[in-house]
């Protein structure tokens, strides 16, 4: 079993939610997310968790070491949409 966090990824969610803008990076395909797990799937002894995207990567490590008060709080400042 291997858990997949694709970070931030170009659907529709982001243009319903009205957040295509927010600030959490660059966006990915998901063909990119999808060939990235399979190639991952491919291997011998797969790890059990594959994360992408540079800021889902950082999130991750600091709910390691950060109050969940302080990342919540971290991670909507993140996403709220950028002001023009």
């Amino acid at each position: 079993m291997t858990t997949l966090s694709p970070g931030s990824t170009q659907t529709e969610f982001f243009d319903v939610v009205g957040t295509k803008e927010a600030g959490v990076g660059n966006f990915q395909t998901s063909e990119h997310v999808v060939r990235t797990l399979l190639s991952t799937l491919d291997r011998r002894n797969p790890p059990p968790d594959v994360i992408l995207g540079s800021s889902n990567k950082l999130n991750v490590f600091a709910s390691r070491f950060l109050p969940r008060r302080l990342l919540i709080s971290t991670t909507a400042k993140i996403m709220q949409p950028k002001e023009a």
